[in-house]
């Protein structure tokens, strides 16, 4: 065989590279297929600096054959300068000193930047003859006939084809006749296909022939993205390289411009969902029939296959997790909810048998709170049934048990009976003087729901195991669900947690020091200090540690040695400082340090106590060397550590042992690709590193590593240079949430849209990135009287513009505070939590029958905005706009969390506008949020206007 190949590179500073076939063995003609891989070697040392000088971030090859493979890699995937592509199953043609009609193969190499993906080529051709291998002069590239120029046009052109035959099947008519349609389309759109990208696609044909006849199942077919792909057409890994395909909307509405995607008709993201329901299956409670029908999350049948298994994008299964069609009353949800809302109102018989447990007693059931809900059939909507006349009631409402959190943060305190759902409130409203010092005072939070008090101690916290916490006497926001006029009584002990969390133990210093200069040299010899630091070392509880000692392990030469003893001083010195803060950090002098034998096996181990009393231990292990013809140096800080994204990376070197008056050289160097490109363009050659943020190009919990080298100026040659090396971790910023909608009092005959669109994520905003946030919503009823949001399946639209939730009138019920909230997410990297923030928006709607006075409540800040979150050290400043008609309104201002609030809040603001401005020393320094009331009274008729107000409190350092 022949192997004939001519390398070209374009522009100027483009990798120019070396193509070999099966490392180097060459090709072997055949008649069948095999599975070859192709080496692209550089011709001159590798260096990603080059790369990344000219932005470039991948290579693809394209083989065209029968059918095309295209394969892309990362610069990441370099092994020894060079990358190594596979392909699979390829035809190399037959044995023959003339090369056979049709079977001339040609490989193309892209490198891809990130501007604009510009072609920057190497080309290989291989024509099957007798020969063995030759190597030709660097030449243009062979013609591979009218195929495009680069991988994404390639791509580009299948969607353009493919795209609008997928679109027949989502019509509305039955899936046959949209299989008839498709079939006689799809063979036109491959001819023509395969005439631009000069291949035959035989195998797509035959593979969309299987697919039509199973699309009940997986509804490949629907996938344009997916079909490009597996054509081989639009690889996987050109998603992030091919950023700018477009192609028109199934529907007609415009065009689409975006990544390749191949869960969607267009094959594009945000996309038409190739979804087509079959039978009751279900993605959404959209695609059931009316408000007596929910999609229920169990897999529909078809046939003996199953709707259960949901692959990746270009996989042969389901894109999405579909359910079934399931009547309201039916859902496994309805009778859980019908079960917590009816939780207490088992019927008793005051004048018999009451039937009642030995701590219950039978009373009449209170009118005001008794509810009783059933699901009735007919209509398959939760209605208000009769409640008894007499239920078993708690004889005394107490509290259980009281147990600390395994990480010592929180006290979770069971009831003996349901208590009235509460938001975060102060536990000032639930503890007596004593045991609310002890929990942390006024910012210690309290929570209730259910049968558990869970409370999230305050940064002054006092407690301790076994200590007795006494349940305020007068005034307890502590009360039964059933009667809010019955408060629950009485004192517990705490417990200790049942897995009580050890303290983290983190330590860090050189793992060696040496003698640096040569006992000859002209040089002085310098020793520096030695530092050990488990300052990064944490109570899981944010405590400060109980304890901290240091030990010596072991010192070379024996307990007697010097070095035992240069050790042991420094341990003393240690352990006698007095906060165990201070402790966090052992310092030998430089004469203790060359007091230090030049031996290995230097160990010291610090011990931690937490205040719940768990201990954990670190050991530290160094090593004194002879005299080194380099330095000895360390990044500053863990091997390990964290950064903020929207601030970016900083990192500093120090010298643990050097010669005097003799200058080093610095470099930074990326250990990974992001860690690469992130140093593309920062100065590298100092002795620290400063990348500016935000660093929008990596996710939270993304690690980079960094490493760098020092050495002196007038090193010899062949010295290698010390290195130290530091892995940081990305630490993104919460979402930031900004929710619209009505609030207060809302006319029952108007629709409710929440908006929540405007949200944003620090970390990406003023970047070309384009934010990724996703949105979930909740609804429930501030008033904890068991009733519903909603009594059957309609719950409004929130599906149809991501972030909006559009409820039509009558859903919500009249005279009921409702609070509506969001939770908005991002994503982070794989196995990481994505980050989550929430806001939320009390209205209640009101009949229009008799009018009453409206208005909306707004904060007041700066030109450039409210803040996501308002800061507790900061006035808090509100504005209320009444409607004309409510214009001479008496309004008053009030919040739960703040009893002081009309004693020390500015009030102001005549006709339609009225004003408050809260002082930040009553502001509670430990809430997340809180609810402003405005209550505006017009002539003996009251209307209400509420603000929920995010709070951000300062950090607090024990």
């Amino acid at each position: 065989e022949q192997l004939i190949y001519s390398v070209y590179a374009y522009p100027d500073e483009a990798p120019v590279a070396m193509l070999y076939f099966n490392n180097g063995s060459g090709l072997l003609g055949n008649n069948g297929t095999a599975n070859i891989t192709v080496s692209l070697r550089t011709m001159e040392p590798f260096r990603l600096t080059r790369l990344n000088h000219g932005n470039v971030r991948g290579v693809c090859a394209l083989l065209v054959i029968s059918p095309p493979q295209l394969r892309c890699l990362s610069i990441n995937n370099i092994t020894n300068d060079t990358f190594i592509v596979p392909f699979n199953n390829v035809s190399l043609g037959a044995r023959g000193d003339v090369p056979a009609a049709g079977l001339t193969r040609v490989i193309r190499v892209y490198w891809f930047n990130n501007a604009d993906n510009a072609e920057i080529a190497s080309t290989a051709l291989y024509v099957p003859a007798a020969t063995g291998l030759s190597y030709s002069s660097q030449q243009a590239p062979p013609s591979a006939g009218p195929a495009p120029n680069n991988p994404c046009q390639i791509c580009q052109m299948c969607l353009n084809s493919l795209s609008p035959v997928a679109g027949l099947l989502l019509r509305n008519s039955s899936v046959l006749n949209g299989q008839i349609a498709f079939a006689q389309q799809a063979q036109a759109a491959i001819t023509s296909l395969a005439t631009i990208t000069n291949t035959t696609l035989g195998g797509l044909r035959t593979f969309l022939n299987y697919s039509l006849s199973n699309i009940e199942v997986a509804n490949v077919a629907a996938r344009t993205g997916f079909l490009c792909n597996f054509a081989g057409l639009c690889p996987a890994n050109i998603t992030n390289l091919c950023t700018n395909l477009t192609v028109s909307r199934v529907n007609g509405s415009g065009t689409l411009t975006g990544r390749l995607d191949g869960c969607t008709v267009e094959g594009i993201s945000a996309g038409t969902p190739a979804y087509q329901q079959w039978n009751d299956s279900c993605r959404t409670d959209a695609n059931c029939p009316g408000s007596t029908y929910q999609c229920f999350q169990q897999p529909p049948s078809v046939g003996t296959d199953y709707y259960f298994r949901v692959g990746g994008a270009f996989s042969f299964e389901s894109c999405y997790a579909t359910g079934r069609c399931v009547r309201y009353c039916d859902l496994t949800s309805t009778n859980d909810t019908l079960s917590q809302m009816n939780y207490g109102t088992k019927a008793c018989n005051i004048s018999g048998t009451p039937d009642c447990a030995s701590d219950e007693y039978c009373a009449a059931a209170p009118a005001a709170t008794c509810r009783v809900w059933v699901c009735e059939p007919n209509t398959q909507a939760l209605v208000r049934g009769n409640c008894p006349a007499a239920i078993c009631q708690p004889m005394n409402l107490g509290l259980v048990s009281a147990i600390l959190s395994d990480d010592g943060r929180s006290v979770n305190i069971t009831l003996n009976a349901q208590a009235k759902s509460t938001p975060q409130i102060s536990c000032s409203r639930i503890f007596e003087a004593n045991s609310l010092t002890m929990v942390g005072g006024t910012a210690a939070v309290c929570q209730v729901e259910d049968t558990l008090l869970t409370v999230n101690l305050g940064p002054g916290a006092t407690l301790l195991v076994n200590t007795t916490l006494n349940l305020t006497s007068s005034g307890s926001a502590l009360v039964w669900k059933m009667n809010n006029s019955r408060p629950f009584s009485g004192f517990v002990k705490v417990e200790s947690c049942a897995n009580c969390s050890r303290p983290l133990a983190l330590v860090s210093g050189p793992s060696a020091i040496a003698q640096p200069c040569d006992t000859g040299s002209t040089s002085t010899s310098r020793v520096q200090s030695l530092e050990i630091d488990a300052t990064s070392s944490r109570d899981p509880s944010g405590r400060s540690l109980q304890s901290v000692v240091w030990t010596v392990l072991n010192a070379p030469g024996g307990s007697n040695s010097n070095s035992s003893a240069a050790l042991q001083a420094a341990v003393d010195r240690t352990n006698s400082l007095a906060t165990s803060r201070q402790r966090l950090m052992l310092t030998m002098s430089s004469s203790e340090v060359s007091d230090l034998e030049i031996a290995p096996g230097y160990s010291l181990q610090v011990t931690l106590t937490s205040w719940l009393g768990t201990t954990t231990s670190a050991v530290f292990n160094f090593s004194k060397t002879a005299a080194t013809t380099k330095p000895v140096i360390k990044i500053t800080g863990l091997p390990v550590q964290t950064f903020l994204i929207r601030t970016g990376i900083r990192a500093s070197a120090t010298v643990t042992v050097s010669c005097a008056g003799k200058a080093l050289n610095w470099m930074w160097a990326g250990q990974d690709g992001p860690a690469v490109a992130l140093l593309t363009g920062t100065a590298t050659n100092s002795q620290q590193i400063y990348i500016p943020g935000p660093v929008s190009s990596v996710a939270h919990g993304q690690s980079l590593t960094f490493r760098v080298s020092g050495s002196y100026r007038d090193a010899e040659r062949g010295i290698e240079p010390s290195t130290s090396d530091i892995t940081f971790t990305a630490v993104g910023s919460d979402p930031v949430v900004r929710l619209t909608g009505p609030s207060g009092d809302w006319p029952d005959n108007a629709s409710l849209v929440f908006n929540a669109t405007t949200s944003s994520d620090p970390d990406v905003v003023g970047t070309s990135i384009q934010q990724v946030l996703s949105f979930k919503w909740e609804c429930s009823l501030r008033d904890d009287d068991n009733t519903p949001c909603f009594v059957n399946a309609i719950r409004g639209d929130m599906l149809s513009v991501p972030g909006v939730w559009s409820i039509p009138p009558g859903l919500l019920a009249v005279d009921k505070w409702h609070v509506i909230k969001v939770t908005v997410s991002k994503a982070a990297a794989t196995g990481v939590a994505p980050l989550e923030s929430s806001a939320s928006i009390t209205i209640r709607p009101r009949s229009t029958a008799q009018a009453f006075p409206r208005g909306t409540l707004s904060r007041v800040c700066s030109l450039l905005g409210c803040a996501g979150l308002h800061s507790t050290d900061m006035p808090l400043a509100l504005s209320l706009q009444l409607d004309d008609a409510a214009r001479n309104a008496t309004v008053t201002w009030s919040c739960e969390d703040i009893p002081a609030l009309n004693s020390t809040a500015l009030v102001g603001g005549t006709g339609t506008v009225r004003r408050v401005a809260i002082p930040a020393s009553v502001l509670p320094s430990t809430l997340s949020e809180i609810t402003i009331t405005a209550t505006m009274d017009l002539n003996g008729v009251q209307g209400v206007a509420k603000l929920t107000v995010g709070m951000n409190s300062a950090p607090f350092c024990g």
